[in-house]
């Protein structure tokens, strides 16, 4: 499982954590001033690294990395519930979206892991980070003044998508064609959201 916070908003900083899906624990922190197609070929790789990680990654600033890790075709990213203007119909769209509402949602889910099983978190900058992360005088919680929480943030979101794999676990096997490449049927097996989508393309092997 990998969280996203790009940069934006007074902060020049991408960063990437990386969980295991099933205790919760840090696994590798990326943090760096990328630029964002940069940034997005980092996460692909670690994504590839850890088993074709579902990647959050937050589109508020930009949709670029989720777009090109569409691209480069990482499918396995997570769905966020959004509405059509028009139709008013619900549908699903790539990347996490901080908001009002959910931003204080993924903070408080953050803290309640950290005080519950704080032998989670290894890696010093992100220990560092939560020292200086605070309330202000309006009761927001953020970074003091002159203080970063990107570690944070891309923590929280990593944390809160978790429920998102665990809630989908992968589809039983399916039989591929036996003319398609080889090089192609390995890709597919390997990743269950790549052979998601190519199923969604060609529905009569569904």
């Amino acid at each position: 499982m990998i969280g996203g916070d790009t940069a934006g908003d007074g902060s020049d900083n991408f960063t990437g954590q990386a969980l295991n899906n099933v205790t919760g624990n840090q696994a590798a922190v990326l943090k760096h001033q990328f630029d964002e197609d940069l940034y997005t070929r980092q996460i692909y790789c670690l994504g590839k690294h850890y088993n074709q990680a579902l990647e959050a990654i937050e589109t508020n600033f930009s949709t670029f990395p989720v777009k090109e890790l569409q691209r480069l075709g990482y499918w396995h990213q997570f769905k966020r519930e959004a509405i059509d203007e028009i139709s008013k119909k619900k549908y699903h769209k790539y990347g996490f979206q901080t908001t009002k509402l959910s931003r204080p949602l993924i903070i408080a889910r953050l803290v309640q892991a950290v005080r519950e099983h704080p032998e989670l978190f290894n890696d010093i900058a992100t220990l560092e980070e939560m020292l200086t992360f605070v309330r202000n005088e309006k009761g927001k919680a953020e970074a003091q003044e002159g203080k970063h929480d990107d570690l944070i943030l891309g923590l929280a979101i990593a944390h809160y998508a978790r429920g998102q794999e665990i809630d989908n676990p992968p589809a039983e096997k399916i039989a591929l064609p036996e003319t398609l490449p080889p090089d192609l049927r390995r890709d597919l097996e390997a990743d269950p959201a790549a052979l998601a989508h190519w199923l969604s393309q060609h529905k009569k092997y569904n």
